[in-house]
């Protein structure tokens, strides 16, 4: 027991020790769904992440356009829904979002944006807005690294058209992160499929939510 002191008092009040299960990050494992989707012979298990229906939806997007993602083992831990999801390198087809599915993916957009670069067609993302105000404006970086990549993209007020090619070979670059985390993991993911390295600026700051994930990132691609 932890004794910690009464701000009232003198007294010490023990604080009963507990035991908690916290469950993956759906948003981080977001990342690796994407990875193992595009690069091919990839077969990843995602053991216990979060599933809660207000923030997977990322998953529901990447399952309509095609993506080969098994969920099983469903339970609960620390209060939450979790389940082992596992991902096969599958062949993409493009997709429109839904404007409703714009609110609950809006954090996962920059590294969905990779997804499309890699489907068979175009796809467009209409109704972000939101995303030119986060740490930087997600819109246009995501724009910058996927032009960088030799990706066709059009941009639009509140979105992007992307233009993809499940066969597309990304060129090296050098992407500016803008000291985002979500467009510095995104560009990383996105030169998984390059031709040669590319550099990413400032690629700490995707310490900010996922600190292991360049080492995460390394140990998968060993």
């Amino acid at each position: 027991k932890m004794p910690v002191r009464n701000i009232f008092s003198s007294r010490e009040v023990p604080v009963p020790v507990q035991n908690l299960s916290i469950p993956g990050d759906f948003s981080a494992a977001t990342f690796w769904m994407v990875a193992a989707t595009i690069v091919e012979g990839s077969d990843l298990l995602l053991p216990a992440t979060g599933i809660n229906p207000t923030r997977c939806a990322a998953m529901h997007i990447l399952k309509r356009m095609g993506a080969d993602i098994t969920v099983s083992g469903e339970r609960t831990a620390g209060g939450e829904p979790v389940a082992d999801i596992r991902v096969r390198s599958s062949v993409l087809r493009p997709v429109k979002l839904k404007p409703e599915e714009i609110p609950v993916a809006i954090d996962e957009l920059p590294v969905l944006s990779v997804a499309m670069a890699f489907a068979d067609g175009i796809s467009t993302i209409t109704g972000a807005r939101e995303l030119r105000y986060k740490e930087c404006d997600r819109l246009a970086a995501m724009e910058a690294v996927l032009k960088g990549g030799g990706v066709e993209v059009e941009g639009l007020p509140d979105g992007m058209v992307i233009h993809g090619n499940p066969s597309r070979r990304i060129h090296a670059a050098c992407h500016d992160s803008r000291d985002d985390h979500r467009i510095a993991m995104s560009a990383a993911i996105l030169s998984l499929r390059g031709e040669s390295a590319s550099i990413i600026e400032k690629a700490n700051a995707a310490s900010v939510s996922y600190p292991a994930f360049w080492k995460d990132l390394d140990s998968l691609t060993k």
